[in-house]
């Protein structure tokens, strides 16, 4: 007979013939177990072995490696919270179980790490893994609501946060360690615990913390609506290359229904140094301009300095000139950057001619003569500049 003392123990307090009463639980368990067989301690650095063994056939299986700043940022999880849960060899090898469950259509396209901690989420904590999906918007930072971007005390966001997890199941003692691995996945969790967090950090790495990636971590694939990264980067070859292909179809589709997505990611190419064929997406958006969902002009996709993109067979004609006059008065902002409700447009300023002089000397009568004593006032050493000197009157001493 094989089974957990602790558990078993638990389920004799349960019942009238036990009670409470912990020691009556032991008798009566020793009285059923005359020979005891226990298991061999599994310390701390036998837990370490197994992870480290079982994680590296995970990537080995679907040809994955981590990079530095992945096995900093997973050491950081392990450390801080998952080794405090993973305390047996059953759920270490159940939690590995189900990463490489669900990887297999996802390697390449998400962050390792994230997924990872996601998959601790849904097979530990099944009701913090719902929440996400109930907060999307908040977790992405694509939220609207106003409440979200006031000002609020120290610590009431992260109070909040806690709050949320307790009403999701997490026990007391787990509720730091879950909220800190919200705060890896999430920058928008991260700024409320008061460590900031770079919003752009996420979608740089195809995390689920931003709103175009966030939707393969729960489908466990690439949407419909989402393009693979290999057949985007397949897709901006070919437009730069001026070659038609599947892929180019595609991106221009994407394009044109979902204009916001595939600008953040053109612009997340650019942000990171990356060139990309403007002018043929220029083209495409100039041919399509009347169906995209969303204006290019006012998400900064025209406003960009373009450079020739090192596609191949990339051309002259694949680059945009780098100076490009402004598209709007730039002491205006964009109609599509105007709040609500909208405000008087802002005249350009002007230069203002300085004010007519209207100073007039004084005048208390005809001047008397002077003598060497006199004292002139006031003194004209002090005029505004600009104005004609004034004439003074004087006082005789007698």
């Amino acid at each position: 007979m094989s089974f957990d003392e602790q558990t078993l123990l638990d389920v004799l307090r349960r019942t009238d013939l036990v009670g409470s009463n912990d020691q009556r639980a032991q008798e009566f368990l020793e009285k059923l177990i005359q020979v005891r067989l226990d298991l061999p301690a599994f310390r701390d650095r036998d837990i370490a072995a197994m992870t480290t063994r079982l994680l590296n056939a995970l990537l080995d299986s679907h040809g994955m490696t981590m990079t530095p700043d992945q096995e900093r940022r997973f050491s950081e999880a392990y450390f801080h919270h998952l080794q405090d849960r993973l305390r047996t060899p059953r759920a270490i090898k159940r939690y590995f179980g189900q990463a490489g469950a669900t990887l297999g259509s996802l390697a390449g396209e998400v962050d390792i790490v994230d997924f990872l901690v996601v998959t601790f989420l849904r097979t530990s904590e099944p009701g913090v893994y719902r929440m996400l999906g109930r907060h999307r918007a908040e977790l992405t930072g694509a939220s609207i609501d106003p409440a979200l971007h006031r000002d609020s005390r120290p610590g009431e966001h992260a109070e909040r946060w806690k709050e949320r997890l307790r009403q999701a199941g997490v026990a007391q003692d787990n509720l730091d360690g879950v909220l800190g691995l919200l705060g890896l996945l999430f920058p928008a969790v991260r700024q409320a615990l008061g460590n900031g967090g770079d919003p752009r950090a996420a979608a740089r790495r195809r995390g689920i913390g931003s709103q175009d990636y966030f939707d393969r971590y729960v489908v466990f694939t690439v949407p419909a609506d989402d393009l693979p990264e290999a057949v985007f980067e397949q897709a901006l070859a070919q437009l730069a290359a001026g070659t038609d292909g599947d892929e180019a179809t595609q991106l221009l589709l994407r394009l044109r229904d979902d204009t916001h997505r595939i600008v953040r990611r053109i612009d997340q190419l650019r942000a990171d140094n990356i060139p990309v064929p403007s002018a043929a997406l220029l083209r495409a958006m100039a041919d399509n301009y009347g169906q995209l969902t969303a204006d290019p002009e006012a998400m900064g996709l025209l406003g960009a300095t373009a450079e020739c993109a090192p596609w191949p067979r990339a051309s002259s004609s694949t680059c945009l000139p780098t100076s490009a006059p402004p598209l709007w008065p730039p002491w205006q902002p964009h109609p599509m950057e105007q709040p609500w409700p909208p405000e008087p447009s802002i005249a350009p300023p002007t230069p203002r001619a300085p004010p007519p002089n209207t100073s007039r000397p004084l005048n208390r009568g005809p001047p008397r003569p002077a003598t060497p004593s006199s004292a002139a006032w006031p003194n004209t050493s002090h005029q505004p500049p600009g104005d004609p000197p004034q004439t003074s009157p004087t006082r005789t001493t007698p």
